[in-house]
């Protein structure tokens, strides 16, 4: 017996692979992927990688170049992968490199775009309205090998929102998040 109002939905992952030190081939990588999965597989939701449309760059040392990735939202790239949404009628959660309104401000933050193409505002545990989550718990492990300082490239989130799209209610962890389990209660 289930619980009444829930159904099942399906959910397709994307791995890019190594992305091309071009933020151009790995917007087109990513849109053909999209085309290529949604066409085979007909998921609700689509989630491509942690910064779907750039390499992951903040391993080593800061570079400055990475900062002209960055896009706002609602942006170019919010609009190409909506176009997708809305021609494949399915929900997408975008992770992106994202440049606040304000200057100097960056986060690493994922965009969940609707099956008509538009930005779905997610609610924050306070009632405030958001268009993004943007990740809250940011790694900084200078004793790996590759000196992980997402630090020196992100500000931390203000919270885990949920999002009520036409498939599901749903939130969203980025990574490094998924080891701290506060994540997870708050969403719940």
């Amino acid at each position: 017996m289930g619980i009444e109002g829930n159904r099942l939905v399906k959910v397709s992952l994307i791995q890019q692979g190594p992305a091309p030190e071009s933020k151009e081939e790995s917007v087109k990588t990513l849109l053909a992927k999209i085309d290529q999965v949604a066409e085979k597989e007909r998921p609700d939701f689509l989630m491509p990688t942690e910064l779907a449309t750039t390499q992951y760059f903040p391993a080593g040392a800061a570079n400055q170049k990475y900062f002209d990735w960055a896009e706002p939202i609602p942006g170019p790239i919010t609009k190409l992968v909506g176009e997708k949404a809305r021609k494949y009628e399915l929900c997408v959660v975008l992770p992106m490199f994202e440049r606040a309104s304000v200057e100097g401000i960056y986060y690493n933050s994922a965009v969940v775009i609707g099956p008509d193409g538009e930005i779905v505002e997610g609610t924050m545990p306070d009632g405030a309205r958001v268009l993004r989550h943007a990740k809250n718990h940011i790694p900084y492990m200078p004793s790996l090998p590759n000196r992980y300082d997402e630090r020196s490239y992100f500000k931390e989130g203000a919270g885990f929102p949920v999002f009520d799209t036409p498939k599901a209610k749903i939130g969203v962890v980025i990574c490094f998040e998924r080891r701290f389990p506060e994540s997870f209660r708050l969403i719940a």
